[in-house]
This record gives structure tokens, sequence and C-alpha cells, in this order.
């Protein structure tokens, strides 16, 4: 005769079997919850640490259908991103903080331009993270391929200029610091307001150094890699 449970004496066979099977259950939904881990890096130049964490946010319309800074045509339900400082056509696992949930992406557009932001995801890639509600969330960046190329070029871009008249007094203050000046109108897509690309900077270095000393000035400066 077996013993009862009350006795200290093994598990009835059934309920060993239930017992096992749920413990296996539970190991693979943990499995699949956690996220895998990333794919071995292969970056063939370097990218600065600064470029590489910050706050990711989305954007969508008005935007759809538009042309991205490297000329392609947008669509926000893909998986791509702005960034201000990767190549294009980088290729890019972008990390939350929070959660560990990520997304790859490819690198085809420039911005965001708002201070603290590290990259602007496609509404699909947002939508794949789950920040399309509250819109912006802490990331980190893994450059998985970053194109190198021989000629790379810089500019500052900064915005904000309530009128023509006070982005030209701007560019007149900057030909001696910048090889080319361009005022262009519309900034964060209002076109009452300008904005000016200080271009041709072939050294990093000079235009970061640019950048920063505007930003101290109070404007709203970017580096923005040119390509």
């Amino acid at each position: 005769m077996p013993l009862s449970p009350q006795s200290g004496a093994p598990s009835p066979p059934g309920r060993f079997l239930r017992t096992s099977l749920a413990t296996a259950l539970m190991l693979i939904l943990a499995g699949c919850v956690s996220a895998p881990e990333p794919p071995p890096v292969k970056v063939s130049a370097p990218v600065p640490r600064g470029d590489l964490q910050g706050v990711a946010s989305w954007y969508g319309n008005p935007y759809h259908g538009r042309k991205t800074s490297n000329g392609e045509i947008y669509n926000m339900h893909g998986v791509t991103a702005a960034h201000r400082t990767l190549p294009f056509n980088s290729r890019v696992r972008v990390e939350r903080l929070d959660n560990g949930s990520f997304v790859e992406v490819r690198i085809n557009d420039r911005g965001p331009f708002v201070k603290g932001r590290v990259i602007d995801l496609s509404r699909g890639a947002a939508d794949r993270l789950g920040m399309l509600s509250k819109g912006v969330a802490r990331v980190r960046l893994i450059p998985l391929q970053v194109p190198r190329k021989r000629a790379i070029r810089w500019l500052v871009l900064v915005g904000g200029f309530g009128n023509r008249n006070k982005a030209e007094n701007f560019t007149g203050q900057m030909r001696n610091r910048a090889p080319r000046t361009r005022i262009i109108r519309g900034w964060h897509g209002s076109a009452a307001q300008y904005r000016v690309q200080l271009d041709g900077f072939r050294s990093r270095r000079l235009a970061t150094e640019l950048t920063l000393l505007l930003q101290e000035k109070g404007y709203e400066a970017f580096l923005v890699r040119v390509g």
C-alpha cells in the first residue's frame, strides 16, 4: 500500500509528473521573455560613446512619404531611424534600458534635433519597442555594421531663428568660422522659423568645438554627419 503524502513519503507519480511539466513550462516561457544576447558587433569605424546612449523618440506624420536625408522616401511603417552622426545604411540595435526590449534599425535619415535625444525611430521601430504611447524611452545603441567612407564631412545645424533677418545676421557672424553657410526655411515643422547650416568641416573635432561653443551661448546647435 503506497504511503500518503502526509507521511513524508515520495509524492504519487501523477503529482510528480505535473510538477515536472509545470517547471519545464516555466523554463520555456522564461527563455522566450528574456532578450537574447546581442549578435557580434562588426564595426568598421569608431563611434563616440556619447552618440550611443540617450533618449529615443519616434516620428510619423507628416513626414511619411517625404524624402529622408539620404534621398529615400520615408515609410513610417518600416524599421528605420534618424541619427545625427552615424553613416547612412549603418545597422544599429536599439535597446530600451528599462526592460531590455530591442529592435534592429537601418539609419537613413538625420535627426533628432532636440537636446538630449540620440535617435529618432520610425513608427514601426517604435512600435516594436512598445514606446508609441509614451513617445520616448531611454536607450543604448549597439552598432552592428557601420560602413566606412573615405571622405567624411561634418556640418553644424543651428535652428530656431524667428525670422530670416536673424538667420542672416547669424551667418554673417559665422563666415570666418565655417567654410560654407546656408539658410533654410523651416524648423520642427514651422515654416515661420529658419535654420542655418554651417557646412564643409572635414574635421569632426573642429565641428564639435563650434557646436559646443554655440550651445554654451544658448543656440540650438547640433553636430551632423554629411553622408
